[in-house]
């Protein structure tokens, strides 16, 4: 029997931001790329939401480790993407907790705002002091370098060098905080970035939690024309090198003749290559597309169990109101009506709308990049932003008759008349001068980005589905077959980002045989 000659050298499905870096670095080397996408644009969750002449963000909302020398700069420099520019946010305050009687700014730099935090909590230096000297060991053990070394025969050399991030992965935030911080307002604040991982305290690993932390203390940037201007700076470098790209062809079958990869799409087709990395959810991946007899059981059975993350509800905004006079920053608001933090985070899921009463983001595409063309002239941008399940929105799954979505948009509009009536806090008088309003439900990330219920961080960073709970290693027991995306490494611009290129890299190195 004829072998059969692949048309590609690889094949990359799903063109989120892993999949983008995976074919990227796979066409600097000079293979034969094709990239598929399901959905009717690319990008994923960078993907930009356009309206007219305003564009917001969907997944973007601000970016770490991006400082000269850094992680995520050295990343796009290696990427070929040297090109690309970012806004530095806010250094002093690039996000703003207000909670009741009292604000903080997290600022740029590991002693200034620990100094901040000592002025604010003097009784609480020695647990502060603490806090920051295990974020940098941790910070240390879990860069993409290092995660990838933690794959399926590698854990114990990785035990060994970085123990706290394995003890700190199976103790709970609120836990560890208890353990070194007595003052609950402290806690609160220390807990109130955890929108970018959607779980409670009581819910996130220590070591997650600390992560993001360790993320943003040198900074946070934003790409010069928002989420299109780095998704298109992706797509363009692709296409000036030759890949394929092709977007609305659901791939539903990937198989392998030999050790030929065939890729089937929803319309039929079939495209051959040595090579497969899947930036789809690993769940989505492993128990639906690839072909039973070829998945390992106990890889199956873990990717069987993976649970999704909470979901979004993103309400944009357009007014003629200028925002910088107004006091508007280039920062983002995160409002919260109590010290308690957990009735915000335990409305992410469940059947309850979203919880603009008890907290929300809130920030300006147009007011930190005023010549983005982000809103037309005269006029700015607002994202207001909150948790959410798809559970809450899932009986309009199918809107299969004009009255449920009749009835489905009222609802939105009902939940979207909230955050503006919240985002008054902030912005006085904004009800009389909206020029436009729309939102972005749960139901609309599952369609836009064929997430997995909606979900905006790939599998859920509860404890377990991080460190070994999730596919370091990028790959799935199957030769020359990679995985990237957040069900790596884990959710972020950063994370997802390196996940394709280090499976670009694997596959280099598979084809290389």
């Amino acid at each position: 029997m004829n072998r059969i000659v692949p048309e590609y050298d690889a094949i990359v499905v799903g063109s989120g931001i892993g999949g983008l870096a995976a074919a990227t670095r796979l066409s600097q080397r000079d293979q034969r790329v094709l990239l598929l996408e399901a959905s009717n644009d690319f990008g994923g969750y960078t993907r930009p939401v356009v309206y007219g002449e305003y564009k917001f963000d969907l997944g973007i909302h601000y970016i770490g480790k991006l400082g000269a020398g850094e992680t995520f700069r050295n990343l796009l420099d290696q990427l070929g993407h040297d090109e690309l520019e970012f806004i530095e946010l806010d250094p002093e305050g690039f996000d703003h907790y207000i909670f009741p009687d009292y604000e903080f700014k997290f600022c740029k730099g590991r002693e200034p705002l620990a100094e901040r935090l000592i002025t604010d909590f003097p009784h609480e230096e020695r647990g502060i002091q603490k806090f920051f000297e295990v974020i940098k060991k941790i910070d240390l053990a879990t860069t993409p370098k290092e995660l990838i070394k933690g794959g399926f025969s590698s854990w114990i050399p990785y035990l060994f060098k970085h123990p706290l991030a394995i003890k700190y992965s199976r103790l709970s935030y609120q836990s560890y905080l208890d353990g070194i911080i007595s003052d609950q307002r402290l806690k609160a604040v220390l807990s109130a970035l955890l929108f970018d991982v959607a779980l409670s305290p009581d819910q996130v690993p220590a070591a997650t939690a600390l992560v993001v932390w360790g993320y943003y203390l040198d900074g946070a940037y934003y790409p010069k024309g928002g989420s299109m201007g780095l998704r298109d700076a992706f797509v363009k470098k692709l296409r000036d090198g030759g890949t394929e790209l092709i977007h609305s062809s659901l791939v539903t079958n990937i198989k392998k003749n030999d050790k030929t990869w065939v890729v089937r799409t929803e319309k039929g087709e079939e495209f051959t290559s040595s090579v497969v990395i899947s930036n789809i959810d690993p769940k989505v991946t492993i128990c639906s597309l690839i072909d039973r007899n070829l998945v390992p059981s106990r890889v199956y059975r873990k990717a069987s169990g993976l649970q999704p993350s909470a979901s979004i509800f993103s309400v944009y905004i357009g007014t003629d109101l200028n925002l910088p006079e107004m006091g508007f920053t280039t920062g983002n608001i995160a409002q919260f009506a109590d010290w308690d933090l957990r009735p915000y985070y335990d409305a992410w899921s469940g059947y309850s709308p979203p919880a603009f009463e008890a907290g929300y983001l809130i920030n300006s595409p147009s007011v930190r990049d005023p010549e983005g063309g982000l809103a037309p002239p005269g006029h700015h941008s607002l994202q207001i932003l909150s948790g959410w399940s798809f559970e809450a929105v899932e009986k309009w799954a199918i809107l299969d008759s004009d009255v449920k979505r009749e009835e489905y948009e009222k609802y939105k509009k009902e939940i979207s008349d909230k955050a503006v009536m919240a985002a008054e806090q902030h912005v006085e008088g904004l009800s009389d001068h909206i020029s436009m309003v729309e939102c972005i439900t749960p139901l609309d990330c599952k369609q836009r980005v064929r997430a997995v219920r909606g979900g905006i961080y790939g599998p859920a960073h509860i404890p377990s589905q991080v460190g070994s709970g999730r596919f370091l290693s990028l790959t799935c027991g199957i030769e020359g077959l990679y995985l990237a995306g957040a069900g790596t490494f884990g959710a972020g611009l950063l994370y997802s980002t390196a996940s394709g290129f280090y499976a670009a890299e694997k596959s280099l190195s598979y084809l290389k045989q």
